[in-house]
């Protein structure tokens, strides 16, 4: 699937023609750091998903907001792990209201166990010595 990013490591040429080449329909999927995403406006957005539970209450609000815009409708996602619970809880009072609930499968424990590359030989090179 066509995708772009911005991040802050990105230089603001670079994110700027990310976001252009998103809105015009170069990349389907525009994946964006916290601190990226500050201050993006995207009249059209079907779909957000959130990585991470954001701090701030308002930082979510400010992020799903974008499915909604001008009656519009879209898709938020948030994937909450246990230790975020607490930041969540926080969002839903702000909301004032439960916000619907999956539970993704468990997986086990070896899948996140990164496989480690196959060590290669490496062979060292001396350039010959000049007689002197």
């Amino acid at each position: 699937m066509p995708s772009e990013r911005i991040h802050g490591d990105r230089s603001q040429a670079q994110r700027t023609r990310a976001l252009a080449d998103f809105k015009r329909g170069k990349y389907r999927v525009l994946v964006a750091t916290d601190i990226a995403a500050r201050g993006i406006d995207i009249v059209e957005l079907g779909h957000v998903v959130n990585f991470d539970v954001p701090l701030v209450p308002e930082d979510y609000i400010h992020r799903i907001g974008r499915t909604a815009r001008a009656q519009a409708t879209g898709d938020a996602i948030t994937f909450v792990s246990r230790e975020e619970e607490q930041f969540f809880a926080q969002i839903e009072r702000k909301l004032g209201r439960r916000i619907d609930r999956a539970k993704t499968p468990e997986l086990p424990e070896k899948a996140f166990v990164p496989q480690a590359a196959p060590q290669q030989r490496r062979t060292t090179h001396q350039a010959p010595r000049r007689r002197r």
